[in-house]
């Protein structure tokens, strides 16, 4: 994606694994200029190639996992919506892409499916102006190894989604509208950047902006290395010969970065991100420059390695973490109290989702985990359970979970198996409008009448 000045909005379709998708999605964000992005298409891979490889049946928790990872990540880094591929399974061949069977019985995935939106229904995100964006290097970009170089922007998206960072994403083209919130860019693989681009970033330095960027900015825009120069005017002591970016085939045993004489610069003359194809050393090396180069703020969450992926959304009333555990076992994930937010602590499976909301006043109103989750110390679910609860009436679903267990009252609040079909006792519920739903006990979904 370059320059965004004549698109209204930004989308993208994604089929493949939900790590790869995170980075791709995040980069076309472009809401500092007030342009919406969005997942126009996805679907569990995991379904369509155990097709391929012959295998039977139905993959339902891998497809599970996929769907409300996405969600989640869709959520967190702030995409207006998202669509799945495809609603149901072809008749007369192999398309497991469904989210119901040919003869439209309804997938486990789609319940699941269901139920998240049903979590998210009443959360509101609002925007608020990230400190620190990511410069897509448009000059490097449009020439030889493109497809290596795209990947490598994924990679460098993904090492910020990873540290727990918000961030938004800018073109070098659109530096003249950086906004003024902005205190930090990273800009990987800036090697032959415009003058234009360059005297930006610069202003922004002498401004008391901080920067990281990859790779030997010394080429112009033809690749020639005629901007010796440039490594001076960044108050970085200049290696003799520029180095082009593609004669570098591996990184340094120690690795890390040069800071200038001001420490507004932090400096790798390596391509960190063509590089380093495992992820070891480039989330490691972003951390350190926003810990210690930035007074950006992250969110510190335990365990801080990179698997578990948060994500702190502003509503019009109130505040949301959405996390997902991209690790292969059962985590206990500590989310520090800031701002309105109250510490979390929660049991997450593995490949799973987190997700907590609460008001302006302070009240957990929605919430999400599979091993227990607690909010300012006070119990929201209990381990064992995969469950989902949401406040109708607008309630701190604490307190109505009190009533319910007890049954006293009418309920005003939602629960529901995240995986399972819907069993539930008849109950009332009250949703905020105060218009009573009166369900009948459910077999297999609730059928509501007025």
């Amino acid at each position: 994606m370059l320059d965004t000045t004549g698109i209204d909005f930004l989308n993208i379709h994604h089929y493949g694994a939900v790590d790869h998708l995170r980075g791709v999605l995040k980069m076309i964000d472009r809401r500092f200029e007030g342009k919406s992005f969005s997942l126009g298409e996805f679907g569990s891979r995991t379904a369509h190639a155990a097709r391929n490889q012959g295998v039977w049946g139905d993959p339902a928790e891998a497809s599970i996992q996929h769907y409300l990872a996405v969600g989640h990540y869709a959520i967190g880094m702030g995409a207006s919506f998202i669509a799945n591929w495809s609603w149901k399974d072809f008749r007369d061949c192999v398309f497991p892409w469904g989210v119901n069977h040919a003869d439209l019985t309804p997938k486990p995935v789609l319940e699941a499916y269901r139920n998240m939106m049903l979590l998210f229904r009443t959360a509101e995100p609002r925007y608020e102006a990230p400190a620190l964006y990511l410069v897509l290097p448009d000059s490097f970009r449009i020439g030889p190894e493109t497809g290596r170089i795209h990947e490598g922007l994924r990679r460098s998206a993904d090492w910020l989604i990873s540290v727990n960072v918000p961030f938004g994403v800018i073109n070098e083209g659109s530096l003249d509208r950086l906004p003024p919130e902005a205190r930090a860019l990273v800009w990987p693989l800036a090697v032959c950047p415009a003058d234009v681009s360059f005297e930006r970033v610069l202003r922004f330095i002498e401004q008391g902006g901080r920067v990281l960027l990859t790779g030997d900015p010394r080429f112009a825009e033809d690749r020639t290395p005629t901007r010796m120069a440039r490594l001076e005017q960044l108050g970085l002591v200049a290696p003799a010969p520029a180095v082009p970016p593609f004669s570098v085939k591996a990184l340094p045993q120690a690795v890390s970065f040069r800071t200038s004489r001001d420490g507004r610069v932090a400096w790798m003359p390596e391509p960190l991100e063509l590089l380093d194809d495992r992820s070891e050393t480039g989330r490691e090396i972003y951390r350190r420059f926003i810990d210690e180069s930035t007074n950006v703020e992250r969110l510190r969450v335990t365990p801080d390695d990179g698997y578990t992926v948060t994500f702190e959304v502003a509503l019009r009333d109130g505040r949301a973490v959405a996390a997902v555990n991209q690790s292969e076992e059962a985590r206990q994930i500590v989310i520090p109290a800031r701002g309105h937010l109250p510490e979390i602590r929660a049991g997450v499976a593995a490949g799973r989702t987190l997700y907590v909301q609460v008001n302006a006043r302070g009240e957990v109103v929605a919430a999400a985990a599979q091993k227990g989750l607690t909010v300012g110390g006070a119990e929201v679910l209990k381990a064992g359970g995969d469950w989902a609860v949401l406040s109708l009436s607008g309630e701190d679903v604490r307190r109505l979970w009190r009533f319910y267990r007890s049954g006293r009252g009418r309920s005003v609040c939602v629960a529901m198996p995240v995986l399972r079909t819907w069993r539930a006792k008849s109950v009332n519920f009250v949703p905020a409008s105060g218009h009573v739903l009166k369900s009948r006990r459910c077999r297999r979904r609730p059928v509501w009448r007025t």
